[in-house]
C-alpha cells in the first residue's frame, strides 16, 4: 500500500512510520493531510500517543 504524503508522493507504510519517528514536521504534514488522527496535533503528542499506541494505529490501515 502506498500513501500519498504530498501531491503526487507516494510512500509506503512502513516510510510513513520512520517519518513520523523523526520529526515533528514530518508529523505536521501528515495531520495537515489527515493522514494522523487528530491526538496528535496536541502537543507533546508523546502524552497522549504512546508508541505502541501509534504503531497500533498504523496497524489499521490496510495493507
Amino acid at each position: 500500500m502506498l500513501i500519498e504524503v504530498d501531491p503526487g508522493r507516494f510512500y509506503k507504510k512502513r516510510e510513513v512510520k520512520q517519518m513520523l519517528a523523526q520529526s515533528d514536521a514530518n508529523l505536521d504534514r501528515l495531520v495537515k493531510k489527515g493522514l494522523v488522527p487528530a491526538p496528535f496535533r496536541i502537543g507533546e503528542r508523546d502524552k497522549v500517543w504512546s508508541g505502541k499506541a501509534l504503531i497500533e494505529w498504523m496497524g489499521t490501515l490496510s495493507k
